[in-house]
């Protein structure tokens, strides 16, 4: 992630930059700055300005001082004691090193940014080694067919129509769950059969394509939705819930869970949207798709991040696009 301000971009209080200066100005100054720097939305500033300030609050209670400096909050000992205590408050594995890498970021911000500070800690605060996790197995056709009978069993009509057209977009596009929450209608060509994704996971854009009932599937539930909720706040998103609102992270899982429920599949905790993109990989390689099909498709960048979606059933297809590739 770049961290480097645009041209002409200083924050106001850089000049006073030093070790004494306190630490919400600091802040502050970079929150400013990263407003115009690449790769950060308005949620992740807002995730890194509540990361910042819960640092700022724990030194306020360790340091009793109400106001803390940047020399005082770029000691070893209290970056370290603050992931420390993140760790202590039963704060997962993810969450501390969140914080660190919000904490190595703004260090890097005010290294670059020449502050008269030592830094170092900052720049270099620790993280916990991640487990490895096991080989997330892919939902099988039968699966996916389970769901879409609990997704007709809903009792309203509307609804009933977006948990059909959710759950088949997830099993034949093989988006995530960010880029799900993210479509909006007009990116949506029911013509064409193509979905615009606008802003994917590694940046720039992509076009997956639907097939044809998954396509006569988005057309009922958007002709439902235009007929029940037509002028609402939102109804540019795809994805809407009762309230008038666009589905949201929180709001997935909720329709999620219900779905899973109503296929008498709610014990199925191993069962996420993620498994359907793993479903669609290994059905493509199955199908003896060539790998570049594939991966434009569900977005990978490389042969080897396309691997970790092989399963034992199509090994032989990734073998082969490997031998193709190039790839050892």
């Amino acid at each position: 992630m770049a961290i480097t301000t645009s041209p002409g971009v200083r924050p106001a209080s850089h000049r006073a930059g030093n070790a004494m200066t306190q630490l919400s100005d600091a802040i502050t100054a970079w929150l400013r700055a990263a407003q115009f720097l690449s790769g950060f939305s308005p949620a992740t500033l807002k995730s890194y300005a509540s990361a910042l300030r819960r640092y700022m609050r724990w030194l306020q209670r360790e340091l009793e001082c109400v106001a803390p400096s940047l020399g005082q909050a770029s000691t070893p000992g209290m970056v370290t004691g603050f992931l420390a205590h993140l760790r202590e408050n039963g704060c997962s594995p993810r969450t501390v090193n969140c914080a660190s890498s919000v904490l190595r970021t703004f260090g890097a911000w005010l290294h670059e940014q020449r502050w008269d500070c030592d830094v170092s800690p900052l720049v270099h605060a620790p993280r916990i080694p991640r487990a490895r996790k096991g080989r997330r197995e892919p939902a099988r056709r039968e699966d996916v067919l389970q769901m879409l009978a609990g997704a007709q069993r809903h009792e309203h009509p509307l609804w009933r129509l977006r948990d059909i057209a959710l759950i088949r977009v997830l099993a034949v596009t093989g988006i995530r769950r960010s880029e799900l929450l993210e479509m909006r209608w007009q990116h949506v060509d029911l013509e064409s059969g193509t979905i615009l994704l606008p802003r994917t996971k590694g940046g720039g854009t992509r076009t997956v394509v639907l097939d044809e009932p998954t396509g006569v599937a988005l057309y009922n539930y958007q002709q439902a939705l235009q007929i029940a909720r037509r002028n609402t706040e939102g109804a540019a998103y795809v994805w809407q819930q009762a309230n008038k609102v666009c589905v949201r992270s929180d709001g997935l899982t909720r329709i999620w869970r219900a779905i899973l429920v109503r296929a008498d599949m709610g014990d199925r905790k191993d069962l996420t949207p993620h498994n359907l993109r793993h479903g669609m990989v290994t059905r493509s390689l199955e199908a003896g798709l060539p790998a570049n099909v594939v991966m434009a498709q569900s977005g990978h960048k490389s042969i080897q991040t396309l691997a970790h979606y092989a399963h034992a059933s199509d090994l032989k297809a990734l073998s082969e696009v490997k031998e193709r590739f190039g790839v050892g």
